[in-house]
């Protein structure tokens, strides 16, 4: 209880109501304008009901579990429960809009996805990323991580280049960064495997000092307004076995820079 009271944690903050229908607004036309640059078969039915589901019905179920009175910031930097429940939400509607076309980039169903986040309704937490674990390549199981970019920043943290190699040294099971830039709508697909070959095989990343790896032009393949490309076919060295991998990149992975 002290500890608690030099923190101030048992003050519970008050939630702007009038800020978060402002944020739910400016989320609706974030998604109004990305809907509109997807091709009609992929995207939902209809952007109003989509709208209404992804945050209208998301948002009630979260405040009737009263979750963002309840959130307490793991950081300890005391950042607004409001902001950090915004970014969440606009990764988790942002996700499902574009889950179609994700799903025809793998070539497996939508309901295939398997979230590897916390449950926000058990962790009382909002995660700061969406990643998920999915059987595709007959059966073999692929990491997605996936990056929304609304700055053009056009980078891969050191960190999360860091838990995806820990992640595959743990489980044996690569990532593919889906890197979306909302700016000028369009995507790279970019496997954790191409930055592993790229010490020795031509391929030139640039990184920071940090250990991020930054993009170029050259990297997005898919602009919104197209049909995506399909994993596979861009990355055909990658659709064989973990452990056989090694031999068919040193192969192939030049290829891959050029398509």
């Amino acid at each position: 209880n002290t500890a608690a009271f030099w923190q101030a944690e048992d003050i519970t903050p008050e939630i702007d109501s009038v800020y978060l229908q402002q944020l739910h607004i400016r989320l609706g036309e974030m998604v109004w304008h990305l809907y509109h640059q997807l091709p009609s078969l992929l995207r939902p039915e209809s952007v109003g009901t989509f709208i209404s589901q992804e945050i209208a019905d998301l948002y009630q179920a979260l405040s009737r579990e009263h979750i963002l009175e309840r959130y307490r910031d793991p950081t300890g930097q005391r950042r607004h429960p409001e902001d950090v429940y915004f970014i969440w939400l606009k990764q988790q509607t942002l996700t499902r809009l574009f889950s179609p076309a994700i799903a025809y980039i793998l070539q497996t169903p939508s309901t295939a996805f398997q979230s590897i986040e916390p449950d926000v309704f058990i962790s009382k937490s909002f995660p700061s990323q969406q990643s998920f674990l999915i059987n595709i390549l007959d059966g073999n199981p692929l990491r997605l991580e996936i990056i929304f970019d609304g700055n053009c920043h056009w980078q891969i943290p050191a960190a999360k280049i860091t838990a995806a190699k820990e992640y595959q040294q743990q489980t044996g099971y690569p990532t593919l960064f889906l890197y979306l830039d909302l700016l000028k709508n369009q995507g790279a697909l970019l496997p954790l495997d191409l930055f592993a070959a790229e010490g020795n095989q031509g391929i030139r990343f640039q990184k920071q000092r940090d250990g991020a790896i930054l993009l170029s032009q050259e990297d997005f393949i898919w602009e919104f307004s197209q049909i995506p490309p399909i994993y596979q076919e861009t990355y055909p060295f990658l659709a064989v076995p973990v452990q056989s991998r090694k031999c068919a990149l040193s192969e192939n992975v030049g290829k891959a820079r050029i398509l």
